[in-house]
């Protein structure tokens, strides 16, 4: 279960920035533009995720992964995938016409960043810690996500 939340979580931010990258130029660029910047990101992100997995196997393994290893890595790659599919969905409404498209950026942005925070919340409420330990270890969540959206803006800005 850790690989796959890992995953998302990697995913979610590379999609923030890339979509957030296209904030001011959303209609210029145009839906179909963001998606396909979206989708080649969040790939990116995966297929890089995988090949990390694979390559940490030969390095402590010193061997190839056994199929039920690749069959893990495969699954916690797919499952990343899924944290693209509403901003997808939204961005190919607008390309058809169906919503405004700086409207389905906002959307798109709004549903990665839910993703993102669910995750996080859900990760400190299994926490054993007090209610205010918990509330701060959020916060600072937020905050420290906040700053890695930043980092990755001025990486794609």
């Amino acid at each position: 279960m850790r690989p796959r939340i890992r995953e998302r979580v990697y995913i979610a931010f590379t999609g923030l920035a890339v979509l957030l990258a296209f904030g001011a130029h959303a209609e210029e660029a145009g839906a179909w533009t963001i998606a396909a910047a979206l989708l080649i990101g969040v790939l990116g992100a995966v297929l890089a995720g995988f090949f990390a997995d694979v390559i940490a196997e030969l390095a402590v393994g010193a061997r190839l992964p056994s199929a039920r290893a690749m069959a893990g890595f495969i699954g916690v790659s797919g499952s990343a995938l899924t944290t693209a599919v509403v901003p997808l969905a939204v961005l190919a409404a607008a390309g058809i016409g169906w919503l405004d498209v700086t409207t389905a950026l906002v959307f798109a942005v709004g549903a990665m960043a839910l993703g993102l925070a669910a995750v996080a919340f859900a990760a400190v409420a299994r926490a054993e810690l007090p209610w205010w330990a918990k509330l701060a270890v959020f916060a600072g969540e937020l905050v420290f996500a906040a700053i890695v959206i930043v980092v990755k803006l001025l990486a794609h800005g």
